[in-house]
């Protein structure tokens, strides 16, 4: 498996739901519907405005999980780049049909290496819903802990430290889109 930055003309495609141009875009194959769920579409559609806004945020926002046959399993990445007290939010996005395979664990676990890497990032956290315990049980599995009283976005807040992680084995390589000797992407 493998993370995909997606260009930002994929990005548009995927938000409006014109899945063979994003495959064409790609290289990657989106099945039928994708995101097949309305929320994963709005927050594809507010990860192209953040990239739109501030292309350096293309380093941080998007990655396609996508399998050995170029097929999109879902996406993962962060909300953003670092904020200026060193924490980064990531979220993991895995299409029904693929759920319950260790492919979320993996992405995040790739995800949360790359972000470790970047000086700035002191803390990595996520939102996850009370009744969302496949995420839960992803966030543990990677060392996350849910922050007891502590709220984010009206969800509950699952932190990780850079003192408190173990390094392990990335199971995928994340490859940010690469930057020209003008600070653009190439």
């Amino acid at each position: 498996m493998r993370l995909v930055p997606p260009s930002i003309p994929c990005l548009r495609q995927l938000v409006a739901g014109n899945l063979p141009a994003a495959g064409r875009e790609s290289g990657l194959s989106f099945g039928r519907v994708w995101p097949d769920d309305h929320e994963m579409r709005e927050g594809l559609a507010v990860h192209l405005s953040g990239c739109e806004h501030n292309p350096r945020d293309r380093l941080w926002r998007v990655y396609i999980v996508a399998d050995e046959e170029a097929t999109a399993l879902g996406h993962a990445g962060f909300k953003g780049g670092p904020s200026r007290h060193g924490e980064v939010e990531m979220y993991w996005c895995i299409e029904p049909p693929f759920r319950s395979r260790g492919i979320a664990r993996a992405a995040a676990r790739s995800l949360m290496q790359y972000a470790f890497r970047q000086a700035p990032v002191r803390a990595i956290i996520a939102t996850i819903a009370r009744q969302n315990v496949p995420s839960q049980k992803v966030a543990l599995s990677i060392g996350m802990r849910e922050v007891l009283n502590e709220m984010r976005h009206g969800l509950p807040l699952w932190r990780l430290t850079r003192d408190t992680w173990t390094p392990a084995v990335a199971p995928m390589e994340v490859a940010p889109p690469a930057l020209d000797a003008n600070d653009r992407f190439a």
